[in-house]
């Protein structure tokens, strides 16, 4: 595995419009893995203000952005190349 890093915010808003709370992202070399809510906290897990979402590229693949607060996409930065 490359690049493997566990990300979480109070809201994570999926490709679909569906919004997770509490929620952990697992990406590894740019693209996202895995996506789940979680009552413990899980170790090695950066948080975030704000919030992530998961948006697809124009291939298809899966890919995480940090909103760093509530407004225009001039606000997101991209979670790991």
């Amino acid at each position: 595995m490359g690049n493997y890093r566990r990300v979480a915010a109070h809201e994570v808003i999926l490709p679909d419009g569906k919004v997770l709370h509490q929620a952990i992202v697992e990406i590894c070399d740019g693209s996202v893995l895995n996506y789940y809510e979680f009552q413990d906290e899980m170790p090695l897990t950066e948080w975030y203000d704000g919030h992530i979402e998961v948006r697809l590229n124009h291939e298809g693949i899966k890919q995480a952005f940090w909103v760093k607060d509530s407004g225009s996409d001039g606000n997101l930065e991209k979670l790991f190349e």
